[in-house]
């Protein structure tokens, strides 16, 4: 099956989020395009992975009030959490 990719405007509109939002998440690593640009130097394009990720997030923050600081300590164990279910299915 292929993959959809989507640009950034897109995925604003689907998340409801501002541009500055959607910096602060990319500049603090929250969040990164797994997508390659359409072009060479092209703006990234994101996946249904990266969306599933920034709705984390979101989520995270606006339901239980976490700060940048709380989003990274947070993401960082659900993708170590991820990372041993992974390992534990390889088994």
């Amino acid at each position: 099956m292929a993959l959809l990719y989507y640009r950034v405007d897109v995925v604003l509109e689907r998340l409801d989020l501002t541009r500055s939002q959607w910096r602060r998440y990319l500049q603090a690593g929250l969040i990164a395009a797994s997508g390659e640009p359409e072009k060479a130097g092209g703006p990234p394009r994101f996946t249904e992975a990266d969306l599933r990720r920034a709705r984390r997030t979101l989520r995270l923050e606006r339901d239980l009030g976490l700060n940048l600081a709380g989003l990274e300590v947070a993401m960082r164990m659900i993708d170590q959490i991820e990372a041993l279910r992974r390992q534990l299915a390889e088994r």
